[in-house]
């Protein structure tokens, strides 16, 4: 997801520690669900596979599902800004959006795991017995709805540097308390939900590819080098305490060292593509149309050239994490039903369409991306249409 982070002024004033209240609401209880998970995807022959048949989902991104179940958290002041969590609206929205997604055949759904606002970390941290209670209340309604998560783990440094009074770039510094508090927060969410039938990947986090090496003022990693590093580690951390599902990227195109003047040819597409997911089970992209490379003509060979690279360097499948265009400004989708025809062609097993019913008090520019069928019906049919081509496994509790 493309969004742009306020800046913050910090101070050294919260040096928040790794609550041991939080570890107990998570780590050291035995949630209701431990030891039930049923079938988990696999990769064989660099093919996803579920109960040992390929696999081939449509779904979407509901960014903000976390927050219609954590409605108490509190506004929550550090260094000098107060942030305010936004309650998108009741928990039975929730649970339309995410009846609804299975009914139009859309059952693998991206979300975040905590909220990339300040105030939901704050929230574990303080009130760890409602906040677990919320994602379980959560967890528990996708699998009903017969909906499949893949939590992104880590959205943003800002949770954390906020926390801790450090830079964002700090954050993902081995030895820093940021680091620390992000890496203890991976591991804690994994480790309660790794048995719960919903979960069907984790993911490290959301393009992080996009904040390294790039000379920007959100900058995460200097170099390639570092960014490698710290997926490696995450990768380790999602592994000790869940060696049974597996892990994809959250990466992004354009890939790293690319950008306004860089250039971006298919080859150096292709290069940093494999360079950022050698660690994970499953490769990662996000595409959304672009000037230069990525068009509606071009779009189909790009995906086509990732997978391949996938298959042939990596071993291991491709997912499309993020695609979409604004539906406002081209309301035949012909970006988007490209992508839906390499999908289609079994190009690559999961598409996930960024964003699936934005919550009303959304920004405009997260309403033009969303499909919604009370709102763009014509889309949403558009996507039960493929999705009824390639059905998948509707049920989750079993």
């Amino acid at each position: 997801m493309r969004e742009a982070y306020l800046r913050l002024p910090r101070r050294s004033l919260l040096a928040l520690a790794l609550t041991a209240a939080a570890g107990a609401a998570s780590g050291c209880t035995r949630p209701r669900w431990a030891g039930g998970v049923g079938p988990v995807l696999t990769v064989r022959d660099a093919t996803l596979r579920w109960q040992g048949r390929a696999v081939q989902a449509l779904g979407g991104n509901i960014w903000q599902l976390q927050d219609y179940f954590c409605p108490g958290a509190p506004p929550f002041t550090a260094g000098g800004a107060t942030w305010y969590p936004v309650n998108p609206g009741p928990k039975s929205h929730a649970l339309d959006i995410l009846k609804t997604a299975a009914a139009y055949g859309l059952n693998v759904m991206r979300i975040i795991a905590g909220g990339w606002n300040p105030a939901w970390l704050h929230y574990w941290q303080t009130n760890p017995t409602a906040w677990w209670q919320g994602h379980d209340e959560m967890m528990d309604a996708a699998a009903s709805a017969g909906i499949h998560l893949i939590p992104s783990l880590v959205w943003h440094a800002l949770p954390f540097s906020v926390a801790t009074g450090e830079t964002d770039a700090q954050a993902f510094t081995p030895g820093s308390r940021g680091n620390a508090l992000m890496l203890e927060f991976a591991k804690q969410y994994v480790g309660h939900y790794r048995d719960h039938p919903a979960v069907l990947m984790w993911e490290v986090g959301n393009e992080w590819n996009l904040q390294t090496g790039r000379g920007g003022s959100k900058e995460f990693f200097a170099t390639v080098a570092q960014l490698d590093a710290f997926l490696a580690r995450m990768v380790d951390t999602i592994r000790s305490v869940d060696p049974n599902h597996l892990t994809t990227s959250g990466s992004a195109s354009p890939a790293v060292g690319t950008g306004p003047g860089a250039g971006i040819s298919l080859d150096q597409q292709r290069e940093a593509f494999i360079a950022i997911n050698r660690h994970v089970d499953v490769a990662c992209v996000h595409v959304y149309p672009d000037t230069q490379l990525l068009t509606a003509e071009g779009v189909g060979l790009y995906l086509r050239t990732m997978a391949e690279a996938a298959r042939s360097e990596l071993k291991k499948p491709l997912i499309v994490g993020e695609f979409g265009e604004s539906y406002i400004q081209d309301p035949r989708a012909t970006f988007v039903r490209q992508v839906l025809d390499t999908w289609s062609a079994g190009t690559f097993p999961v598409a996930l369409v960024w964003s699936w019913m934005a919550a009303s008090n959304s920004g405009p520019g997260q309403l033009s991306l969303s499909i919604d069928p009370t709102l763009r019906p014509a889309i949403a049919d558009l996507f039960k249409s493929y999705a009824t081509k390639h059905p998948w496994p509707p049920s989750v509790g079993g």
